[in-house]
Order: C-alpha cells, then structure tokens, then sequence
C-alpha cells in the first residue's frame, strides 16, 4: 500500500516511533510535523489561488493518505538571538499559523482523531464527565471552581475524603535537574486555609472513590483492550498510579460488555476513532469513570504486559482505514512493541529524534500533554 502518514507530534514520541516502524514494513512513509521545530527549524507554506479549481495540490499535504494527531506540543521553537518581544510576536504568529495549517491539512486522508473531536475532546474533562454520565456511567461526584467558600463546603461535605487534581497536567521543572509533577491528591484541611490560593486558580474536586483496583482501556475503532492496574496497597499508588518511580501491576482484563458498550457510546459521542479510558473499580464491582484521553499513552500496556497487542491494534487502524475496525481485525496486523524496542530502528529512530529536531525547552513551567 503505497503513501504516507504525517504525524503531528513532539520529537522522540515512541508512539509515533512505533507506528512509523510499522507502516515502513508496509512501504509507507512518515512525516513528522512538530510544533517545537516550528519555525526555526522547519517551514510551511499554504497556497490558495483565485478559484477553487485552480487551487489543485496546493493545499498541504494534498497527497497525504493518514494524519495523526498526536501531540499537539508545547510552544514554536523561534530562532535565537531574538528580541524578547520580537521572539514573542514570532511564537504567538508562529502558533496561530501552525493551528490553521492543521484546519487545512490533507482534506482527502484519514484522521485519527478527527480534528474537529480531537479539539472538543482535548482536555475538556467537564464535557467528558456529562456525556459520560449520559451514557449510563458512573462518575465521582465533582466540583470544579476556585469560589473558596464552595470549595470547603464541598470537601466538608464528603468529610476530607477529596482529591484535587488540574485541567491540564503541569511539570515544575527546579535549576538543580529536580522535576515535580501535579497529580492528583488528597485535599486536607490546610489547603483550605488560604483563599487566597483556592481562588488563584480553579481545579477539579471529585469524592475520592475506594478502588479494589483501577482499568485502563484503550479503543481502536471498534476494538477495546483493557488492562487491570494493580497497586498492591502502595501508598504511593493509591490516589494516582502515574508515577515516576513505580508502576502499577498490569494484566489483561475482560470488560464487561455493559462498560465497552458505555465507552464506544462516549467515543461515538465525542467524534473520536482512538482513545484512552480510565476507570475505578469499586469493592462492590462498580466501574466509576474518570476520563477519556484522545491521544493518551497505551503502549505502555504492552511494555508492561506485552500480552495486550496495542501496536497491533494502533497500527491496524490505520491500515482498515475504516472506524468499524475491531478486534477480529487485529491478527491482520502482527506488530509488537517488543520488536520496535528491539530493533535498529529504534536506535536509529531515537538518534533522529536528537539530530533533526530541536530540543524541547524544559525551563520554568512546563505544560504536559
């Protein structure tokens, strides 16, 4: 099958790696579009003539059969040796030019995801939650506000057993190398004290959920794989698994039909054709929702648990070109992440990272996708 994937991404994404690995065994190229390069180091054009018909080919990537849309990134790369104000006028032009390219990209190919879902999806937690719901689940009973009055009445209300944790993942990187990152926590009482810091930035407030343990459940089209993650009592895992000393235990885990059927509702309901879930299991065997993530990380699942065929599935539903892509289809696709890592071109994949690309600046705040 011949033509090739533009994927929009960060440097040194192994997601976009693997696939890219994958599609080359297939005799498709890959094209890396990154918001971090831009403009310093790449260049883009868009072309519009007089009229429509004469407008053939000069849109970008015209031609292109598959578009990823990955990671957006964090901020353009603008040359040095600018100007402080200068080098922010070219970011802010740099960025909003970069937004309109994705508009106009390669009208013709298969996206995943859509842009327009992607865009109504992306880090909207409060628009999750209600479809959510409306879909039949369960979901924690929340409140988001930075109204420091609403805010200790809610979390009096579930007697301190609340976390917090933000719209946006944020990473506090220190001058002596150290990183912190904001997770989410239990409330206590000495962080209602100042309302001055409640109402300096709003969060979301949810009743902590008790958890015989937590799924995560990444869908492909129509196929759904789901991993049971372990904490084993770890008190460092208990509010938040992401951590980045630890790992929960994961294994293959069979989704009721009720819970699969309640996530393609939701992905069909936000326009998105790939997606990660998470989710609390209860001690009584509820599932309680907690978030979709339309570009979220699910390779992991496999490196930790290399039963769970995720690059199979990721790859595959590129190749079916088709949203009814299930898990009948996955045997078509036999790529494992096992073999990426294991291979020259992993080594060669992270040596281009280094070398056509430049490095993503980590000082002061960092915002993480």
């Amino acid at each position: 099958m011949p033509g090739h994937l533009r994927v929009v991404t960060h440097p040194g994404d192994v997601h976009a790696g693997a696939v890219a690995w994958a599609l080359a065994d297939r005799g498709i190229a890959t094209r890396w579009m990154c918001l971090s390069d831009f403009p310093a180091r790449a260049t883009h054009s868009f072309e519009l003539r007089e009229t429509a018909d004469a407008a053939a080919g000069s849109l970008p990537d015209a031609d292109c059969d598959f578009v990823w849309i990955r990671r957006i990134g964090r901020s353009p790369g603008v040359p040095e040796g600018l100007d402080v104000r200068d080098a922010e006028a070219c970011r802010r032009e740099s960025e909003r030019f970069f937004w309109g390219l994705l508009h106009v990209l390669a009208p013709q190919a298969w996206w995943v995801n859509p842009l327009t879902s992607f865009m109504t999806s992306r880090h909207n937690k409060l628009h999750q939650l209600r479809l959510a719901q409306a879909c039949g689940m369960i979901v924690p009973e929340t409140l988001a506000s930075n109204d420091p009055a609403q805010i200790r009445t809610f979390v009096r209300a579930h007697r301190g057993r609340v976390i917090a944790k933000p719209f946006f993942p944020h990473l506090w990187n220190t001058r002596d190398g150290r990183s912190y990152e904001y997770l989410s926590s239990l409330v206590t009482e000495r962080d209602l004290e100042d309302p001055r810091v409640l109402q300096a930035s709003p969060l979301i407030y949810q009743h902590y959920v008790d958890k015989a343990f937590e799924v995560r459940v990444a869908v492909f089209g129509q196929a759904v794989i789901a991993a049971r993650l372990d904490t084993r009592g770890d008190p460092d895992l208990a509010v938040d698994w992401r951590h980045a000393a630890k790992h929960p235990t994961v294994t293959p885990f069979q989704l009721p039909e009720q819970v699969r059927e309640g996530c393609l509702r939701v992905m069909a309901m936000l326009g998105l054709v790939h997606g990660s879930f998470d989710f609390i299991v209860r001690p009584d065997g509820g599932f309680v929702f907690l978030e979709v993530n339309e570009s979220g990380q699910c390779l992991w699942m496999e490196e930790d648990c290399p039963d769970l065929p995720v690059l199979s599935a990721l790859v595959g539903l590129f190749l079916a070109r088709r949203p009814d892509f299930s898990n009948a289809d996955l045997a078509q696709f036999p790529y494992r992440f096992g073999a990426f890592r294991g291979s020259p071109a992993y080594e060669a994949f992270l040596q281009g990272a280094a070398q056509d690309h430049l490095p993503v600046s980590m000082e002061g705040v960092v915002f993480q996708e």
